[in-house]
Formats: structure tokens, C-alpha cells, sequence
């Protein structure tokens, strides 16, 4: 049992991040106490010791929302070095300097409860104007990404901290997860001719815009063999079932996919997808609750379609306003989330690499919804400059999700398989399902 104090401000949002980083990283079991005469964080163990961490952040705004502002963005990060530590730590808030006081007491100047606030909460989107065409929060203009450290699970980083100075002052605490990955589909087209029209334009398509008489001479082959390039269904299922894992199709319900579903061929794979114990999951094309309504008719075919109600979900092309975007999904009974990840790059956008639970900054209040952040997308690897280039990159993170013993979560679409577009990352997503 760890025993945590702290100031009686702000206690929905340190509470939310002592949940996430002791329950459900650590798997520890605590107790909150608040009272006006504690300044920082102390964390008490049964033995009584304790570790203190600074409070370098809440306490400069102590009326409820008064954080949220720019001025109140984190400056340049500086890092912590130890050499019981695997990372280099990156100091958001506080300062990077640790004392040991005694054989019994540590005091932390890292403030990890505003760091870790900062990222599984996202408010910096809420407080940043910037966004792209499709409405979403840049990649570019995320803390992480300019200062380079999206690339680091910093909640898992922080809960490592804390785990080593427990050690240091004789508490241990074991380690209750394992490396994993979660294997999804997104289905944004089933197939990619609905009809023969469909055909004749790729072929001029290929000749006139892409001026290829090879990619052509491919599409009329695809066509003798009777062989759509989306139709990879059974390919998936099977290279996820060699390597030992299930894969998980989120989706799309278009127009034309609505269409296409009710065919008896598209019934057919959906029927042989869940006889073989893989998962379905709805990828809506709307993400603000000025579209529940679409969302709602979304879910209704969805359960028409799989004959269960959709649990899982991810947004198309990853639209996502936080928190709105999670209080719509709640409405259409969804339980976990799968969307925050940056398109143009790969990495730790909560700074989390397992499911965890998520904060509603306006109402102050956990969500009765889970976020399982996706880590790795194949759209994002056409930004390297080679396979190589790429394949150095995701091997770089499969090793940081498996020293933090995340899930790493990669989407790889059904459409991705072309023989020209996607010729050499076939090899690299094999890479992934065996490493």
C-alpha cells in the first residue's frame, strides 16, 4: 500500500495520474490524503519510508482550469541521468535533481504528477490553435515532437522512476506487464473496384496521371486473376496467426463499404474473420458530438453487420478533438479507443505504451473509456527516406515498447499490399509480427 499526500488543489487531476502510474502501470494498490499544509507529493510506503516529489506546477495555478494556457506549456526539457536508469529522463516540469536524505528518504525535484498531466491529458490541444486540413492537432506543433522526445513513453519513463527510488529506499515493486502487440486493419475500402467503371478508370488513371504502362499491364493482370489488391483478408489473418497473434479490423462504414458488405462475398470474409477468432472494431468518419447522430446510425449497421455491438473503435484518418471526440464515443457504448497517434510520425503521443484510462479536462473527471495508443502506422513509413530508414525506426521503437513492457500497437491497412505502391513493405511488416 503506498500512501500518497498531497495539496488540496487540482485533486481530480493528480489524483487521475497517481491512478494511471501507480494502479495501472505499477499495479500498486494506494490512498489519496489531501490537506492545505502538504506542498509536494509524498508518497509513503508501509515501511515508512517515503519518496517526496516537488510540486513545480499546480501549485503556481491553484483555481480549477487556471493551467490551461500557453504560458503554462512546458519550456525546453531538460534530463536527469542515472546510471540506474535505462533512459535519459526528460524533466518537463521541476528540475533534474534528486537527493537522497537518508536510508529512508528521497526528495525528487522532478515534478512527474504535472509531467505525466501534461501528456495523458492532451490539454496542450486544447490550449494550441493550430490544426491541418482534416481538423486534427498537428504533428508539428506537439511539444514532444519539437523537442524530439516523442519517441519516449515518458509516463512509463516516470513510473520507472519512481519504481528505482522505491528500491533505493528497500520497496520493491515487481513488474506486472509484459510485451505485447495488438495487430489492427483499418478497413477504409473492402475492395478497390467496386465496379468494372472502377477498373477502366484505374487503367487511364495509370497511363494518363501516373504515366505507367506498367502499372496498366498490373491492373488488367489483377483482373484476369479475378484477384482485387484490397482483398487481403485472408493473407492478414494468417500471417497473424503464424506469428501467434489476432488481428483486429476496425470498420469503415462509407457508402460504398455499406454497400459492399452486404454482398454474400464480403459476408462470406466476415464470417471467416470471426470463426477464426479475430476481432472486429468500427473506424467512424465522424468525431464531434455535433455528428452523434451519424455516429450512432454508424454503430446500429455495425451491430447489424458483426452481430455484436462494436467495443472497440478508431477514428478515421485519426480525427480526434479531446476530449469531445471520447464523450461522442461513450454515447455510441464504446470502451476503448485506439486513435491518438500522430499521422506523420511514429511514437508516444499520451507518452503511454498500454491501455490506460483517460482524463476529461473540462469536466475534471475520469471517462468511463480506455485508450489503447497506436504506436506505429504504415501510411507514416512512406516518410522515410528508405525501407532502410524506416525499418531502423520501427526497430528502434518495437526495442523502447519491449524495455517498457508496452503493447505496441501497429495499424497496417488491408490496402497496403499493392505490388507497387507497397512492394518492399511487405518484408517490414513481417519485421514487425516476428520481432
Amino acid at each position: 500500500m503506498i500512501h500518497v499526500y498531497f495539496h488540496n488543489t487540482n485533486v481530480p487531476e493528480k489524483s487521475y495520474v497517481c491512478k494511471v502510474i501507480i494502479s495501472e502501470i505499477l499495479g500498486q494498490t494506494y490512498t489519496i490524503h489531501t490537506a492545505s499544509e502538504y506542498s509536494d507529493y509524498v508518497f509513503a510506503f508501509e515501511n515508512g519510508n517515503q519518496i517526496t516529489f516537488k510540486d513545480s506546477f499546480f501549485n503556481k495555478y491553484p483555481e480549477p482550469y487556471a493551467y490551461l494556457c500557453t504560458e503554462s506549456l512546458p519550456e525546453t526539457p531538460r534530463f536527469y541521468i542515472d546510471s540506474d536508469c535505462t533512459d535519459k529522463i526528460p524533466v518537463l516540469y521541476g528540475t533534474p535533481i534528486i537527493t537522497q536524505q537518508s536510508e529512508s528518504s528521497i526528495i525528487c525535484d522532478i515534478d512527474i504528477i504535472a509531467g505525466a498531466f501534461f501528456m495523458l491529458s492532451r490539454w496542450e490541444e486544447t490550449v494550441t490553435e493550430e490544426r491541418d486540413s482534416e481538423g486534427r492537432f498537428p504533428t508539428y506543433a506537439s511539444y514532444t515532437y519539437k523537442h524530439s522526445i516523442l519517441n519516449k513513453p515518458i509516463v512509463h519513463i516516470y513510473a520507472e522512476l519512481l519504481r528505482m527510488l522505491a528500491a533505493r529506499i528497500k520497496i520493491n515493486i515487481p513488474q506486472i506487464h509484459e510485451f505485447t502487440k495488438t495487430i489492427t486493419h483499418d478497413i477504409d475500402f473492402f475492395v478497390k473496384w467496386n465496379s468494372g467503371l472502377d477498373i477502366i478508370k484505374t487503367c487511364v488513371g495509370d497511363i494518363v496521371k501516373r504515366k505507367s504502362f506498367q502499372l496498366c499491364t498490373h491492373t488488367i493482370a489483377c483482373l484476369i486473376r479475378k484477384k482485387d489488391p484490397y482483398d487481403t483478408y485472408t493473407k492478414l489473418m494468417d500471417l497473424s496467426e503464424k506469428h501467434g497473434y489476432i488481428s483486429r479490423f476496425y470498420l469503415l462504414f462509407s457508402k460504398e463499404n455499406i454497400r459492399r458488405f452486404q454482398s454474400k462475398y464480403a459476408k462470406k470474409i466476415i464470417s471467416e474473420i470471426a470463426r477464426r477468432g479475430h476481432e472486429f472494431g468500427i473506424h467512424y468518419n465522424h468525431c464531434t458530438l455535433d455528428t452523434i447522430d451519424a455516429m450512432k446510425q454508424d454503430t446500429t449497421v455495425f451491430e447489424e453487420l458483426i452481430q455484436q455491438k462494436p467495443i472497440f473503435s478508431r477514428q478515421h484518418f485519426l480525427r480526434f478533438q479531446y476530449p469531445e471526440t471520447f464523450q461522442a464515443l461513450i454515447m455510441c457504448g464504446i470502451q476503448q479507443d485506439s486513435s491518438l497517434y500522430y499521422r506523420d510520425a511514429l511514437g508516444f503521443r499520451t507518452g503511454m505504451c498500454i491501455q490506460h484510462s483517460v482524463f476529461d479536462i473540462h469536466l475534471r473527471a475520469p471517462l468511463p473509456i480506455r485508450e489503447l495508443p497506436l504506436l506505429c502506422m504504415d501510411v507514416t513509413l512512406q516518410n522515410y527516406p528508405s525501407i532502410k530508414d524506416a525499418e531502423y525506426a520501427i526497430h528502434e521503437l518495437l526495442e523502447i515498447t519491449k524495455r517498457y513492457n508496452g503493447n505496441f500497437v501497429c495499424l497496417w491497412h488491408n490496402s497496403s499490399f499493392d505490388e507497387y505502391e507497397w512492394k518492399h513493405y511487405e518484408d517490414l511488416y513481417i519485421k514487425i509480427l516476428s520481432f
